[in-house]
């Protein structure tokens, strides 16, 4: 899953000027389900929760609410 996110998170344009992907791609991770802009390994964190509470969640913060 951590792989995965790195993927994508390069796809879409998150990487610094150094070519590493910005923390910035993670925090919105953890600002949605944590609600603070750290947390663990993003990839351990969405794998720790059933699947239908992230779909969910990020349903919930894609909309805006």
């Amino acid at each position: 899953m951590q792989n995965q996110l790195y993927e994508c998170a390069k796809k879409v344009g998150l990487v610094g000027a150094n070519g590493k992907v910005s923390q910035d791609a993670f925090a919105a991770i953890y600002l949605a389900f944590l609600g603070r802009p750290n947390g663990p390994k993003a990839g351990l964190l969405l794998t720790s929760l059933p699947p239908d509470f992230v779909r969910k969640r990020l349903d919930e913060m894609g909309r805006g609410k």
